[in-house]
């Protein structure tokens, strides 16, 4: 009687510890676990459930554990996030329904998603013209003779003061995330 109990007991135990489900990290990702944080005599009593992949819209999708990503949908990797969005996926948030899980990292996305970086492309910036050497005359130009009048000379005017503002460099995984 008292080994049916124990038994019925771990049954017990087992079915509610899978029926709960949660936000954490796994190898860096951001997924839903399904289980309780932890282990138990060093057994895991949690593992993957779904992942989370983002496009460069930052749309999330949740796809089932082992299955592959729909195409532009980039891992969801806590380094995407800011950093309190860091440390509640790495605390692991509160253990409750699949539904709820699914709700926090739709809230993860929304509001904890990091701004996608730039694309680094060879684009001249706005204001300056691009460097080209003065054509090349053959002969050289004329020099003003007796009977030709000097070319008057021109004082440059100076140009007005520019203003410039600083901005924080875009870094990885610190003020932005790659999105390809």
């Amino acid at each position: 009687a008292l080994i049916a109990a124990v038994a019925v007991g771990l049954v017990v135990g087992y079915k509610m510890i899978r029926s709960n489900y949660y936000v954490g990290a796994d190898n860096d990702q951001v997924v839903v676990m399904r289980g309780l944080p932890g282990s138990i005599l060093g057994y895991s009593i949690h593992d993957v459930e779904l992942t989370g992949c983002v496009n460069s819209k930052g749309e999330l999708t949740l796809v089932e554990a082992g299955k592959s990503a729909p195409s532009g949908c980039k891992k969801l990797m806590v380094s995407d996030l800011k950093q309190t969005g860091r440390d509640q996926v790495q605390k692991g948030l509160p253990p409750d329904s699949l539904d709820k899980a699914r709700d926090s990292m739709k809230v993860l996305a929304q509001k904890e998603l990091l701004p996608p970086c730039p694309k680094k492309e060879s684009v001249p910036q706005p204001g300056v013209l691009p460097t080209e050497q003065p054509p090349v005359i053959p002969g050289g130009a004329p020099t003003p003779g007796p009977d030709q009048p000097a070319t008057p000379t021109t004082t440059p005017t100076p140009a007005p003061p520019t203003t410039t503002t600083t901005t924080t460099p875009q870094i990885s995984g610190e003020n932005c995330r790659v999105t390809d």
